[in-house]
Formats: structure tokens, sequence, C-alpha cells
């Protein structure tokens, strides 16, 4: 683990110029789903260590997709800000977390496949409370190949709306901060923390069990879709093929008939004239 940490900008004013352009959109779209989806429901608590003034950020922040899975998927996230160096052992007189060194994790698919290699290699590493345990061994030792493949910090979902968080809550702010110290340490609420490869692997049971029920819903939609062809027998509004006629339209079955009641009254008037003529030879012979 090499690199400079994180800091406030790299979250709140990423870049300059026209890349900073570029992102708006993106910061623009991630705050609306801030406070459209998860401001009322994401949890946060903190950890102070007064010791080396530091203060751990603990998040459980909820799937946008949770209505689509059968149970709720939460992601872990977690933001670390340390003094820096400059600021030796001035740094608790600061009123604000403004100017420490942040260092995040999360198990979020998005980070984990997008900047888990380059926070790991250009930004310092994890947080110091994030054991390799959680870590996942395949995303750190292969550089993105399908997004991010600059290796640039930018932004992403769950880290964003989570440091937004603090700074919409004024959480930044040593004294507000207080409401959500815990009295626990660092060790309780990392036993909660998902790993990655677990949470990728939870991500994918959860597709699966939805990938089957839609295979059973398609298979009772079949079923049900064949018994209004196969039900009944055959009488006045049913075939010998078990189709049910009722199902059609009046002009529809008009038109399904056609061919047969042409053929039918063709038939009747042919029959009309074998008739007339075996009535006609029978008055001539009587003759």
């Amino acid at each position: 683990m090499s690199g400079t940490p994180l800091k406030y900008d790299n979250f709140m004013a990423p870049y300059k110029g026209n890349t900073a352009f570029s992102l708006n959109p993106k910061l623009e779209e991630y705050k609306k789903k801030y406070f459209d989806h998860y401001a009322k429901d994401i949890m946060v608590s903190c950890v102070w260590n007064k010791r080396y003034d530091k203060y751990t950020f603990f998040f459980k922040v909820p799937s946008e997709e949770n209505d689509k899975y059968p149970t709720a998927l939460l992601y872990d996230v977690i933001i670390e800000f340390t003094p820096s160096k400059a600021m030796k052992n001035n740094s608790q007189n600061l009123a604000e977390l403004d100017y420490y060194d942040i260092r995040v994790f999360s198990n979020s698919p998005g980070f984990v496949f997008t900047f888990d290699y380059i926070i790991y290699h250009k930004y310092g590493g994890f947080p110091s409370c994030v054991g390799n345990n959680l870590i996942s061994k395949v995303a750190i030792q292969k550089a993105p190949v399908v997004r991010n493949t600059f290796e640039i910090m930018t932004v992403e979902k769950t880290t964003w709306v989570c440091f937004f968080h603090l700074v919409h809550n004024n959480y930044l702010t040593k004294e507000i901060c207080k409401k959500i110290i815990s009295t626990n340490n660092e060790n309780y609420f990392i036993k909660s923390v998902s790993s990655q490869p677990l949470k990728l692997k939870e991500i994918k049971e959860l597709h699966n069990i939805m990938r089957e029920e839609k295979l059973k819903e398609k298979a009772r939609n079949n079923v049900r879709y064949g018994k209004d062809y196969t039900k009944g027998g055959a009488d006045e509004n049913h075939g010998i093929f078990g189709t049910n006629f009722n199902m059609f339209g009046n002009k529809m079955k008009e038109n399904l008939f056609k061919p047969v009641n042409k053929f039918q009254e063709i038939m009747g008037k042919r029959n009309d004239v074998n008739r007339f003529k075996k009535s006609m030879h029978t008055s001539f012979k009587m003759k």
C-alpha cells in the first residue's frame, strides 16, 4: 500500500476543468438518489479514538434494488478520518474534519471492481480497522479492465452518498459529530461487516432466487394459459379439440367459420339441384 490518502475535495469537488465538468452530472444524479432513496434509510455510527484523534464512520447502505429482492440487501461502507502529518499534534484543536486524511472501504460491487486496486496502490489503502479478510484478493491484485481503466479516483455511488450524508448533516463538525459517537469500539462494528467476496456471493444468491421465481411464475402463467384452451369437451362451445370458441368475439367467430358455412351453402345448393333433377326425371318417366 502506498500513495496519498484521499481528501475532502476528492468527494465534493473532484478534479478541475473538463474532468470536473464531466463529473458534475454524475454528482447531481447521486445527490438526487441520496434524497430520494438513501437519506431516510442510511444508518451510521462513529467511533472516536481519542489517542490518535481518529474518527471512523460505519455505514449500512440499502441497495436501490431492494424492492426487487426477496430480502433487504445492505452494503457496508467505512470512512476513516485521521490527522495528516502536517497537523502533528494540533488536530484536536480543529473544529472540523475537512482537512483530515481519508480512507474508505465498501463491499459494493461498483467499488470492488472499479476502485479497490486504485485505493490499495495509489491512495494509501483502506481504513486501519479493515483486515485483509474483508478485502477481495483478486480485486487488489488485478487492475480494472472494463471500467476505470485509466486508474483514476473519481466517485463511486455508495461511498459518495455516505460522505455526502456526513456533509449534509454537518457530522464533519466535531461538536455535532458527538451525537453519533458510539461507546463501542471499532471491533464491535467490524464484526457486522461482510467481506467483499461474501457480499458478492450474497448478491449472486439473491439474483438466483429472483431468476427461479421468474421461471416459476412463467410456468404458472403457461398452465393458466393452457387451461383456457383445453377446458371442456366437444359441446356447443367447444370443438372436438377442446378449443373454447367463446374466447373469440362474434366477428372473429364469424370469420373463423365463414369457409365452413360457405361450403355448407354450396353443398346445400347442389343437393337442391340433385333433388330437382330427380324430381324432373321421375316426372318425365311418369309421363
